[in-house]
C-alpha cells in the first residue's frame, strides 16, 4: 500500500454524492490516516518483497504457528555486509548463471562463503576480501571434497524471517488487532453511516 496524495484527502459526506463514489478507497484512505504509525513501520523495510518471497513467507508463518523461532533482527548489519561481500565475490570472480547470464549474488554457496569469510574476519568486509584473495591465490587442493567447513548458511531465508519479524512488530503496535479486511469493512460501514446521517440532515 503506498502513501499517495489521495490518502491525505479527509472524507466529507458530501463526496458520496458523486456518481460511482469509491467507498472502499475512502475506507482505505481513512485506515491509512488512522494508522499512519503502522504504515511507517511496515514501509521501513530493507527487503524487496517479490511474489516468491511473499509466498514463502505465508507458508513459513503457517508452518511455524505456535513455535519458537529465531529472531533475525539482530543479524541485520551482518546480513547487509554478507550481501555486499557476496556481490563483490560474484562480480569479481565472475560467478554467473550460465543460462540467465546474471550474477549469482544470492546463490546459497556464494552467500555461505561470504558469511564464513566475514565471520572469521569479525564482520569486517575489507579484511574478508583480503582472506578471499589468499584463498584464490592458494594452490588447488589435492582432494576438492576435503575440508568442507561451509556446512550451514546462517542467513538461509533471511528475508522471509525479517519480513515475519516486521509483521510481528506491526501487529504488536496495532491497538485494534491485525485483521485488515475487517478494519476496512468496519470503516466503510462507519463512513456510509456518516453519509446517511448527513443526507438526513440535508433533505
Amino acid at each position: 500500500m503506498s502513501l499517495t496524495t489521495i490518502h491525505h484527502i479527509k472524507f466529507n459526506p458530501i463526496y458520496a454524492q458523486l456518481p460511482n463514489f469509491n467507498w472502499k478507497l475512502a475506507a482505505e484512505s481513512l485506515f491509512i490516516q488512522e494508522n499512519i504509525n503502522l504504515i511507517e513501520i511496515a514501509n521501513n523495510c530493507d527487503w524487496r518483497i517479490t511474489q516468491k518471497i511473499y509466498d514463502k513467507t505465508i507458508r513459513t508463518i503457517q508452518d511455524t504457528q505456535g513455535s519458537i523461532v529465531f529472531d533475525v533482527t539482530k543479524l541485520h548489519i551482518p546480513y547487509q555486509n554478507t550481501i555486499t561481500l557476496a556481490q563483490f565475490i560474484a562480480n569479481n570472480l565472475f560467478i554467473k548463471d550460465s543460462k540467465k547470464g546474471n550474477y549469482l549474488i544470492s546463490y546459497d554457496i556464494v552467500l555461505a562463503l561470504a558469511a564464513l569469510l566475514l565471520y572469521i574476519a569479525d564482520w569486517d568486509i575489507e579484511a574478508a576480501i583480503l582472506k578471499l584473495i589468499k584463498i584464490v591465490e592458494s594452490p588447488a587442493p589435492n582432494d576438492i571434497n576435503s575440508g568442507n567447513v561451509i556446512g550451514l548458511n546462517p542467513f538461509y531465508d533471511f528475508e522471509v524471517w525479517a519480513i515475519i519479524a516486521k509483521v510481528r512488530e506491526v501487529s504488536n503496535s496495532s491497538t485494534n488487532g491485525f485483521d485488515y479486511k475487517a478494519h476496512i469493512e468496519a470503516i466503510e460501514t462507519r463512513l456510509k453511516s456518516e453519509y446517511e446521517l448527513w443526507k438526513s440532515l440535508h433533505k
